[in-house]
């Protein structure tokens, strides 16, 4: 699904993207983004290397440590769904070297500390945490760099996805600065998911925004202003609704109502990607897929099952598989790209609907379950197919934009050698 040239918005043409701020910045910081995120994606699919051979068949019982499990669990889910996104989103608005630099060593941080201590995994819901000061500094460190990359992008004119993105980035820093104003929780699970609870609410509507974004530059149109609004404006009324005395249930409703505006921006942005570029119109369409399959996924979910990860495997899917092809458009990396992509959209539907068969218990190696019978037998082969195929890919992907970044840095050096 590699992306064809890229092309200004139908609607005012070109100049109009680079007025609204939905334009990646171009040139060698452009570069450094994209090799900065694919090394998060890069070292998040190493740690859910673990994951998969812990829920595969035969050879779970090998992999059986469920503190072990707990910890690269929590390493791939922070560097897959945040350091991955936060340099993805760098990458859109533009960020400077500093920005760059806090997320590198936040990404640092996050992959090695697990793997020199012992200390436990906290199982805190859309940001789990090793319970070391060194893992805790290494999230910081990633919404510090994501905030002083989300600044430039404001600076600029408009009213687009990536610009809402970057004001709603703001928005959970403060939410969560505003809560450790309030005390630190200390190493303590229920008082650490109270703590995260509203920003990690309002990053899901940031990284939805990004997909967005992503969907105005594979169509080369604009979303709809009032859609866009309303996802934006959805976790500030959140936020307001919840300093008057609202419960944490109005962060779920506004994430939920952020979502579905960008999915109906999307859908009315749908004419536009039919008509355009073939590899355009058939990343669009999967991302579209997968995005839909976890709105009716998260509809469909009553208590702790599995149903919860398959639906935010297929949403993460989702915005994973669009910023590929921005970053595959703007590194121009071969045309064997084009595969790459379309094998982990297939890994990624096969393990969602792994996921959504098994219907195990959450956070937990097979070795740790009772055994199902057929059904969960069949669902933990799709998720280790799946899940097998997605992860390749993926790290396929990281490695062929680290490989370009290197000969292009090569390159570079030899030209100035030769001066």
């Amino acid at each position: 699904m590699r992306a064809g040239p890229a092309q200004g918005p139908r609607r005012e043409g070109a100049a109009a993207g680079q007025r609204q701020g939905n334009a990646p910045a171009a040139g060698t910081g452009l570069h450094a983004w994209a090799v900065v995120a694919a090394a998060a994606l890069g070292l998040s699919c190493l740690a859910a290397l673990t994951l998969v051979l812990a829920r595969t068949p035969g050879i779970a019982p090998w992999f059986g440590d469920v503190a072990g499990f707990r910890r690269a669990l929590a390493a791939h889910v922070d560097l897959a769904l945040g350091a991955w996104f936060l340099a993805c989103a760098g990458l859109v608005w533009g960020g400077g070297r500093v920005a760059r630099a806090l997320l590198a060593a936040g990404i640092a941080l996050v992959a090695l500390t697990p793997l020199l201590t012992d200390a436990p995994a906290l199982a805190v819901d859309y940001f789990p945490l090793v319970a070391h000061p060194a893992y805790a500094a290494g999230l910081a460190l990633l919404l510090a760099g994501a905030a002083a990359a989300a600044l430039p992008a404001l600076a600029r004119p408009g009213r687009g996805p990536a610009r809402g993105a970057a004001l709603l980035l703001l928005l959970a820093v403060a939410l969560l600065a505003a809560g450790l104003g309030r005390g630190l929780p200390g190493w303590e699970g229920a008082a650490l998911g109270a703590l995260v609870w509203a920003p990690a609410h309002v990053l899901q509507s940031v990284f939805a925004l990004l997909l967005l974004a992503a969907w105005e530059r594979l169509a080369g149109a604009q979303a709809r202003p009032r859609l866009v609004a309303a996802a934006v404006l959805a976790p500030f009324a959140a936020a307001a609704g919840a300093a008057a005395g609202a419960g944490p249930w109005v962060y779920t409703a506004a994430m939920a109502a952020s979502g579905l505006a960008v999915l109906a921006a999307g859908l009315r942005l749908g004419p536009a990607l039919l008509r355009a570029e073939a590899g355009r119109r058939e990343a669009a369409l999967v991302t579209g897929g997968l995005y839909g399959a976890g709105v009716v996924l998260g509809l469909a979910i009553r208590g702790d099952g599995a149903l919860v990860p398959a639906h935010y495997h297929a949403m993460i899917g989702a915005v994973t598989l669009a910023q590929m092809t921005v970053i595959l458009e703007i590194t121009a990396t071969t045309a064997a790209a084009r595969w790459l992509a379309r094998a982990y959209g297939g890994g990624t539907a096969l393990l969602v609907a792994g996921l959504a068969v098994a219907d195990l218990p959450r956070k937990l190696p097979a070795a740790a379950v009772a055994e199902g019978g057929l059904r969960q037998d069949l669902g933990l082969g799709l998720t280790a197919l799946g899940g097998g195929i997605a992860l390749a890919a993926a790290l396929a992907f990281a490695l062929s934009v680290l490989a370009r970044a290197g000969r292009r840095a090569r390159a570079a050096a030899t030209l100035e050698a030769g001066r």
